[in-house]
């Protein structure tokens, strides 16, 4: 026979069901009321506790019924009702789902809420942690790359927690090591060298792009873009384009992959020597300047070089930018292909006349010219004859009798001068030219008019084998050589009958034009 349950009993049986319930403990209520005061939550306490509807972020949807969570602060408030918290429950939630993981080792999913001093608040349900720049990314990032993170999603380990400081900080680079050793795991079991696989460009350095194949980032150096010139990827790619590539190399111990995208067309210098035969005639386009020469684009990837000396005939040139700019459209001669080394050269000049071909018709050797003094060099004195063509007037031809240590003792730069054309090296573009030619030989006047003839000579000097005489013959002035066995006197002391200044009678006996000496004798005479 069943019998009612007095006020005692009841309260007994209450104070059994709430003894395993604790302050500090999310427990679940439920919805018996909504009203001005708030939701009213019976959580089977000894009576109902109440949250202020501000709590719940879904206050309009609400209805009795309806079970919620809420924190057990206090079994019982002033008022003797149980103080309980949804928003204090969600947040337990969070804290103890961030330390499971802390725990754990798993990954756990955050809002980026704000950029601070030295990286990322990451807001988790309400509660948030500090992602440092640091641990953000495989690459340091930029402060505008962190910005674009702003209000995104984004999954993290936990490295630090500690609820009592409220301090919790984040790892996203932990975790994308984690996912980057797996796709690289997974990527380096099914490629192979040689194989043509699709991509993305990453990033992009002065020495490459970085592609990113499954996950993982494969290099593309810069020298295996394009079979063209590439000054800076950039030019070529951007961030974001998808491209084919080719696997040129993998090494598993250091985890890197080499990619090549120029591969994955023929090279340009495969029948090369049949497209541009030596000889021929090419245009291209100056792509490099240096000292020696520049680089012309035949086209993508064949470049040649026009070699300062095979720019000009006649234009004098320290810098081939003196007349080439990059960028210029030029017309040049095949001179030589070498395949193997991938080397052209070519020539600027020879798609023109060569004026040195001509030069032996317009200045014949035996000719009178008249041209101006462009410079002077220790050895002699170059003439301009017209643009670009030079004779040289050695120190020998400047004069017959007088010795010449430096041609500016005879000219004057820019001096106009006449001489005569002695010989003509149209291969290596050299013109003799001679001043002393102008006039007659004197030694071939001398040897015309006085051999055999006597003249009074004054002594100059007394050397080892014989005197040396000096000579005035009519309006003629030189110097001659009496062996001592051509003099009259032989005493063996030569200075008991010979002194300087002594005049002698003298006869010519031989003229060496040659070696421009002369002999004389007194015992001839």
């Amino acid at each position: 026979m069943n019998k009612k349950m007095n006020k005692e009993e009841m309260l007994e049986l209450v104070d059994k069901s709430l003894a395993g319930i604790k302050e500090g403990e999310i427990i679940e209520g439920e919805i018996v009321k909504i009203d001005k005061r708030g939701v009213v939550i019976d959580t089977g306490l000894k009576s109902e506790g109440i949250i202020p509807i501000s709590e719940f972020e879904n206050a309009k949807e609400l209805k009795v019924g309806d079970k919620v969570e809420v924190l057990l602060e206090n079994m019982e408030g002033e008022d003797g009702a149980p103080e309980i918290s949804r928003q204090k429950a969600a947040l337990t939630k969070i804290w103890n789902k961030i330390e499971d993981s802390y725990k754990t080792g798993s990954a756990i999913e955050g809002r980026v809420s704000k950029l601070v001093k030295g990286g990322l608040i990451i807001n988790v349900s309400g509660v948030e942690a500090f992602l440092p720049g640091s641990q953000l990314d495989i690459r340091p990032l930029q402060k505008q790359e962190m910005k674009e993170l702003l209000g995104q999603n984004i999954r993290c380990n936990v490295i630090k927690v500690d609820r009592m400081r409220n301090n919790i900080v984040f790892s996203r680079k932990s975790l994308m090591e984690v996912e980057m050793e797996e796709k690289k795991e997974k990527l380096f079991s099914k490629i192979e060298v040689g194989s043509v696989i699709d991509g993305v460009v990453k990033n992009i350095t002065d020495f490459g792009v970085f592609v990113e194949l499954d996950g993982v980032d494969a290099l593309v150096h810069i020298g295996d873009i394009t079979w063209g010139r590439v000054s800076h990827p950039s030019e070529v790619l951007a961030v974001g384009d998808k491209v084919k590539t080719k696997i040129l190399e993998i090494d598993e111990d250091k985890q890197r992959i080499t990619l090549g995208m120029k591969q994955l067309v023929p090279c340009p210098w495969e029948g090369v020597e049949e497209r541009y035969p030596i000889g021929s005639k090419i245009k291209g386009k100056v792509v490099s300047i240096t000292g020696y020469g520049a680089f012309v684009e035949v086209e993508k990837g064949i470049e040649g070089l026009i070699h300062i000396s095979e720019m000009s005939w006649i234009q004098r040139m320290n810098h081939p930018s003196q007349i080439l700019t990059i960028g210029d459209t030029v017309e040049a001669t095949v001179l030589s292909i070498d395949k193997d080394h991938e080397k052209m050269s070519l020539s600027l000049k020879q798609t023109m006349p060569n004026p040195w071909d001509e030069v032996d018709k317009k200045y014949p050797v035996g000719s009178t010219v008249m041209g101006r003094v462009r410079a002077f060099t220790d050895f002699g004195a170059f003439i301009s004859l017209e643009d670009g063509i030079d004779g040289l007037i050695h120190l020998r031809n400047f004069s017959w009798a007088r010795r010449i240590d430096h041609p500016s003792d005879v000219l004057k730069r820019g001096e106009q001068v006449e001489c005569k054309v002695l010989e003509i090296d149209s291969r290596n573009h050299r013109i003799s030219l001679g001043l002393k030619q102008m006039s007659k030989d004197p030694l071939d006047e001398l040897k015309e008019s006085c051999m055999d003839k006597t003249m009074k000579g004054k002594i100059a000097e007394i050397v080892d084998k014989g005197i040396v005489v000096n000579i005035k013959q009519g309006s003629m002035n030189f110097t001659a050589f009496v062996p001592f066995s051509h003099l009259a006197k032989a005493p063996k002391e030569i200075s008991d009958e010979y002194e300087k200044d002594d005049v002698l009678e003298l006869k010519l006996l031989e003229i060496d034009t040659e070696k421009r000496r002369i002999i004389m004798s007194e015992k001839e005479n």
